[in-house]
Formats: C-alpha cells, sequence, structure tokens
C-alpha cells in the first residue's frame, strides 16, 4: 500500500462535488423526475425487465419505496409494468419508449457537458485522466457500485 496525500483525497472530494453537480443538473435540465425517480429509471436500463424487489437490492431501499416510485414512473409512461411468465405473482418493471427517450436526453446532456470539458484539456491530460478515473473505477470495487446503484 502506498500513502495516500490529504490533497489528492480532496481533490477526489471536489471532483465528487462536481459530478454530482454535473448528474442532478443534467437531470433536471431533461425531465421533471425526482432524484430518486431517476435513479430506479437508471436501474432498471441497467438491470433490464426486473422485479422491484431486486431492483431494491441493486438501490440498496425498501421494496415498498421502489413500488412507490415505480407506481409514480408507471402513471406518468416512463415505466411499463408487467407479470413475470414464469410466475405470475412476480411483477416486474422495463423502460417503456418515453423511460429509454429519458435516460438519452440525460446520458447525452451528459456526454455534451463532459465533451465540453475534455475539449479545454490538452491531449495528455485528458489521457492521464481517462487512464487514472478506469483505475479508480476498479480500486473502488463492485462493492461500492452495488451499494449506491
Amino acid at each position: 500500500m502506498t500513502n495516500v496525500c490529504q490533497a489528492d483525497v480532496d481533490s477526489l472530494q471536489r471532483l465528487t462535488r462536481d459530478l454530482l453537480a454535473v448528474a442532478m443538473t443534467t437531470v433536471q435540465q431533461s425531465t421533471d423526475v425526482s432524484m430518486q425517480q431517476m435513479r430506479l429509471l437508471f436501474a432498471v436500463h441497467d438491470a433490464g425487465s426486473s422485479s422491484c424487489g431486486v431492483l431494491a437490492q441493486q438501490l440498496g431501499v425498501a421494496a415498498s419505496s421502489v413500488t412507490r416510485l415505480a407506481d409514480r414512473l408507471v402513471a406518468s409512461g416512463l415505466l411499463d409494468r408487467t407479470h413475470s411468465a414464469d410466475n405470475r405473482s412476480v411483477v416486474l418493471l422495463s423502460l417503456s419508449g418515453a423511460g429509454r427517450a429519458v435516460i438519452d436526453a440525460v446520458v447525452e446532456r451528459r456526454a455534451a457537458v463532459f465533451r465540453n470539458a475534455l475539449r479545454r484539456m490538452d491531449s495528455r491530460t485528458r489521457r492521464n485522466l481517462v487512464d487514472g478515473l478506469a483505475e479508480l473505477h476498479i480500486a473502488l470495487g463492485d462493492d461500492v457500485r452495488q451499494t449506491v446503484g
């Protein structure tokens, strides 16, 4: 293990705040769903058609919370609710066409923000950043990603 400089940790803290601002702003600019609803939409997008229980586990929340969020998203036409072919008592959530359009709009808006920032960096710095972030992604591990959804 190598020693970690506090200034490096502080830089990552600032970056985290910046990335959170990008995440929140792009959602607010693209749709009128809440951040919690957006988390559920992204979870369904990533997992595909899934039950509330599976999604709740991925998001680290109670299944009843997912059900309430899903009710609103189904009512607004962003999620579809169906029954499992294997077990009719299992309710599955999947993205509707409108839900996919919301995800696409948010992702594209974020991509535009990132492209704009990356253009302002020289190519060597940009490559080092991308490589470093890939290493950080690996170092954080699946445990962190599964906990936060």
